[in-house]
């Protein structure tokens, strides 16, 4: 991150420019936060104490990584400031920050440049949305499917193993070759639908690829089955 300290006439100056470019920020729930050229902060809304645990005033002539930042990857930062300063474009990602208290927290960050006349950055706008409650669900849902995946799905592959082993068997029992093909089915089901939420799961993740089917080997397994369930 940038390190480039303001002395008190510098920060002074600084803020009494950058006041015009508040307006409206002081009523908006969501943080935001107006950097000089090297990121030292010029204004923070009531948003930014909230979510940061930082007072404006212990904001001010300070850069973020100082108080609440700097938890992220050097590649990260090495982009984020080569994108909004070197190619003066607007950069949007996820930043894993730490408040006052310590406790660590998500934002999505969007931070635009503001350009002179002659092309030079003159400030940074930041707006910063708190999206840790996001970042857990997504957390859980990763937990789980890695549950489906390993603790469910495992065993009933296993089970459908076993149950095609039994019936190449010879000598068993209608009523045996019934009860059988019906677990068959009903492990079979469970596994198919274990596979349909891994693949909901992944919606957006990856290009969908496409699968060929057997339809006539899935209509004669139906077949047999609904024979073996219902014989008259």
């Amino acid at each position: 991150c940038m390190r480039h300290p303001l002395s008190p006439e510098a920060l002074k100056a600084r803020l009494e420019a950058v006041a015009p470019l508040t307006l409206g920020a002081e009523v908006l729930s969501t943080m935001t936060v107006i950097t000089d050229p090297d990121g030292n902060i010029l204004y923070a809304n009531p948003a930014a104490e909230k979510i940061t645990g930082y007072a404006r005033e212990e904001m001010y002539g300070k850069n973020p990584a100082d108080l609440w930042g700097g938890h992220m990857s050097l590649d990260f930062y090495q982009d984020f400031w080569k994108t909004i300063k070197t190619e003066k474009k607007p950069f949007n990602g996820e930043m894993h920050n730490r408040r006052r208290d310590g406790t660590m927290y998500w934002q999505d960050i969007y931070v635009s440049p503001i350009l002179e006349e002659d092309g030079e950055v003159r400030f940074f706008i930041a707006i910063e949305p708190d999206v840790t409650a996001r970042k857990e669900r997504e957390k859980f849902k990763e937990e789980f499917m890695g549950i489906l995946s390993h603790q469910l799905k495992n065993p009933l592959t296993a089970v459908k193993w076993t149950i095609e082993l039994l019936l190449e068997r010879n000598g068993l029992r209608p009523e045996q070759k019934t009860a059988l093909l019906d677990a068959y089915a009903g492990s079979k089901g469970m596994i198919d639908l274990i596979e349909d939420l891994l693949t909901l799961s992944r919606l957006g993740q990856k290009p969908a690829q496409n699968e060929e089917l057997d339809v006539v080997q899935i209509l004669k397994e139906t077949i047999e089955l609904t024979q073996h369930r219902h014989p008259n």
